[in-house]
């Protein structure tokens, strides 16, 4: 269950990749204690990057490659609620 979350959309330099940009954040999500959980590839045959799904304590963030060819890059954060 959630009880918070936020979505960021970004427009990309016309020079950046898509393995850069998510070279970029596996480094520096990593680096800040962030747990990578899942790696979701494009879809085959087309050319939409991998989404990166990050775990740190009841936080989750989602940095969305598929329009990175489109220079679109979505970030996602959510906030667990808390069970009792």
């Amino acid at each position: 269950m959630t009880s918070a979350g936020v979505l960021y959309d970004y427009r990309l330099p016309e020079a950046a990749t898509v393995p850069a940009v998510a070279r970029f954040y596996l480094r520096r999500l990593t680096a800040m204690g962030w747990r990578l959980q899942e790696r979701l590839p494009g879809l085959p045959h087309h050319r939409a990057g991998p989404t990166l799904n990050f775990r740190d304590g009841r936080y989750s963030l989602s940095v969305n490659l598929d329009g990175g060819y489109d220079h679109a890059l979505e970030v996602g954060l959510s906030k667990d609620a808390v069970t009792s």
